[in-house]
């Protein structure tokens, strides 16, 4: 069913069978009596009326047609546009009808006539993957709503003076007034918002310009290879958390704009160490892309990366969506499909490393690429806290550390995760990857370096760097 698509039923019975194909603004409707049925694989096209009519399978139901049936009678094979065909008409599935009423027409040949037919169903259904795909697309992009009419949704999230559209789950609150100056709406299972415009991008005017400055600041830092000085020094008072949340969203949303696809998240300070290094007490996150990825036993070519270290890490890989704001151990642990051993290597576009909380958030948690173990690992066979974990570069041991150093443990990390996700309303979905912090120190990385960790109960992963010079 596609956009404006009715099904009106009334007493009666529709019915629409397997991968059948009902398009934009047409309406199956049911008489009193016999059933009306679209058939499997069967399209009716824009702007049809069937009523009481069987269309047969693999019919194709040309524009602007009306089809009317009544008992058993079946509907042709093709329905030219723009036709009626009346109730009772003899004609017999295969035929080609047209006209007002219809009539028979002579046959198109029958590999022709397949084809015809045979097609619809597979391209309208490869149209509806290709839709899904970029509607996860912008599930990931702030979605800005400018003039609100909302009968029905189940949340609203705020961001600072703009409010955000996000994909909606049914333990939501309902939206109040205060939201949108609007009577409030009572709580709906419905999952997307629906509004009169929805912007993917927000004007240049509604980003401040420190935002702007400081995101442009990263990114050619990231595309030059020269680092940048620290952006915390374009804010008043040096910046806020919100703040370069926002620098970090700006350069999400470009690299989306670019055709980049986010597959997941990372964690970062789950050590406490470092929280109290950079005075905080809580992790932060940024957005994993796929092409971020290296293969295990892959190589970083040589100038990829500005300032390159490596840590260890468990890698969660989510079969099921997380979307409470209050999310639980007992959530986390049946939505996780299997767990993996990872490597991430953190990057700062930060000259020197000179980073404070704001300066690491804005520049995505400074994450850089990642590497993923071949061999997913289920929960059930392996305690995640008490993980111990060995980092070797060139052979030599370059890091120790155990499941507990980070944050307790991984979960703990991944529940912070998607709590704070879910109340910023881009909660984790199924299929997400999380990275979820060190399991013990990072280590600098230098070109011929070869990093392999083992993690007790989880597997080994290994990467190296390509010395200078070295052409891929």
């Amino acid at each position: 069913m596609r956009f404006s698509a009715v099904l009106r039923a009334g007493d009666s019975r529709v019915a629409v069978r397997e991968e059948a194909n009902v398009q934009d603004c047409s309406v199956p409707h049911g008489p009193p009596d016999p059933v009306t049925e679209i058939g499997p694989r069967a399209t009716v096209k824009h702007r049809c009326v069937v009523h009481g009519a069987v269309i047969s399978e693999e019919a194709l139901i040309g524009n602007g047609s009306t089809v009317l049936g009544r008992g058993p009678d079946r509907c042709p094979c093709l329905v030219a546009a723009h036709s009626m065909v009346a109730a009772g008409a003899p004609f017999e599935p295969g035929m080609l009808v047209a006209g007002s009423p219809a009539v028979a027409k002579p046959p198109i040949a029958g590999t022709q006539a397949e084809h015809r037919v045979q097609a619809n169903p597979g391209a309208y259904g490869a149209l509806v993957e290709r839709y899904l795909e970029e509607l996860r697309h912008l599930d990931r992009a702030p979605l800005v709503v400018r003039q609100v009419t909302v009968r029905t949704a189940t949340e609203f999230v705020h961001h600072g003076t703009r409010v955000m559209g996000r994909r909606l789950c049914p333990s939501a609150a309902p939206l109040t007034a205060e939201h949108t100056g609007q009577p409030a709406a009572s709580p709906s299972p419905w999952r997307y918002l629906v509004s009169t415009v929805l912007d993917k991008a927000a004007r240049p005017d509604d980003v401040p310009a420190a935002v702007v400055k400081a995101a442009d600041l990263l990114e050619e830092a990231a595309r030059t290879g020269a680092a940048c000085p620290p952006v915390r020094g374009l804010f008043d008072g040096g910046g806020t958390l919100e703040t370069a949340y926002a620098v970090q969203q700006l350069n999400v949303r470009r690299g989306l704009d670019a055709g980049r696809r986010i597959v997941g998240r990372k964690i970062g300070l789950t050590s406490s160490a470092v929280q109290r290094q950079l005075g905080v007490a809580q992790p932060d996150f940024g957005a994993l892309f796929a092409d971020m990825a290296v293969p295990d036993g892959g190589e970083v070519p040589a100038g990829r990366l500005l300032q390159p270290k490596v840590e260890a890490e468990v890698a969660l890989v989510l079969g099921r969506d997380l979307p409470h704001r209050a999310c639980t151990v007992a959530d986390l642990l049946r939505a996780v499909d299997f767990a993996l051993p990872a490597l991430e290597i953190v990057d700062s576009r930060i000259a020197g490393w000179d980073i404070s909380l704001v300066d690491t958030v804005a520049d995505n948690a400074s994450c850089g690429l990642y590497v993923l173990g071949a061999t997913p690992v289920p929960l059930t066979a392996v305690d995640l806290r008490a993980v111990t974990m060995t980092m070797t570069r060139n052979g030599g041991t370059a890091s120790e550390g155990t499941g507990a150093a980070c944050l307790g443990s991984p979960l703990n990390a991944a529940v912070w995760l998607a709590s704070a996700l879910a109340e910023r309303g881009d909660p984790l979905r199924a299929g997400d990857l999380v990275l979820t912090g060190a399991l013990g120190p990072m280590a600098p990385a230098a070109p011929g370096d070869v990093f392999k960790a083992h993690i007790r109960d989880l597997g080994s992963v290994r990467v190296g760097f390509a010395p200078e010079g070295h052409q891929q």
